[in-house]
């Protein structure tokens, strides 16, 4: 009886944190030109009234430690870039230009990363 307690406790527990997980990278968050913004991976933001839509698919965060000789190393993010008809998929190490807007990168982590978007000149 113990045992069934204890798994049903676990259940609840993961199905708890999976649910959260899903929500907060699903949720679409408001955003601003010249405002910093976060995003977790799978998390899109809107910039009104640009109508500019930034979705983080992936960070990517494998820098080289000290002393040590590495195949590779990086630090970036692949986000997909949506302008009213058009989209674009780019790879941002610290900042990258789509649809006339600079996407500039900056805290990159494994699953969450923060963005400033500027309109180019």
């Amino acid at each position: 009886m113990e045992n069934k307690r204890i798994l049903a406790m676990l259940a609840i527990i993961f199905l708890s944190v999976f649910l959260a997980a899903y929500i907060l990278t699903h949720i679409t968050i408001n955003a601003s030109l010249n405002k910093r913004f976060c995003l977790w991976e799978g998390q899109s933001a809107i910039i009104e009234p640009e109508g500019l839509k930034i979705t983080l698919v992936n960070a990517i965060y494998s820098p080289c430690p000290k002393h040590v000789v590495c195949f590779w190393s990086g630090v970036g993010v692949d986000l997909n870039v949506t302008s009213r008809e058009n989209s674009t998929k780019i790879f941002a190490t610290m900042s990258a230009d789509a649809f006339g807007y600079n996407v500039l990168a900056s805290d990159i982590s494994s699953f969450r990363s923060c963005f400033i978007v500027n309109k180019l000149e």
